[in-house]
């Protein structure tokens, strides 16, 4: 029987995003009926490295805009923050005019004024 090979990444970076985003699903999931708490631990977990037996999995950037705006509804003014300024952090060289960093932007902005 031949051993299998090391895993590699998918030929279409596509599909890699999409497995990455299929990640959240529970936290998507979780807020979508209104359980924030438990959508925002999901997402804690999701951006931590080494957390839950995730290992050292790739973050999806866009976890920790979620997670944001989590935070933000919450009330979590300076986790919010924080949580947009990865975000932007990480996609600082992302596309222009992307609808989350677009948001993300305009949301920080928002929280600094208030």
């Amino acid at each position: 029987m031949p051993r299998p090979g090391p895993p590699s990444l998918p030929d279409d970076p596509e599909a890699f995003v999409d497995n990455l985003s299929a990640d959240d699903l529970k936290a998507r999931a979780l807020e979508a009926q209104g359980d924030l708490d438990r959508a925002i631990a999901e997402y804690e977990r999701l951006t931590t490295l080494g957390a839950g037996g995730r290992g050292f999995l790739l973050i999806d950037p866009r976890f920790h805009y979620r997670l944001a705006r989590l935070y933000e509804q919450k009330g979590l003014k300076a986790k919010a923050q924080e949580r947009y300024r990865r975000f932007l952090t990480l996609w600082k060289d992302a596309d222009p005019g992307l609808p989350e960093v677009e948001d993300a932007k305009r949301r920080l902005a928002g929280l600094k004024g208030s």
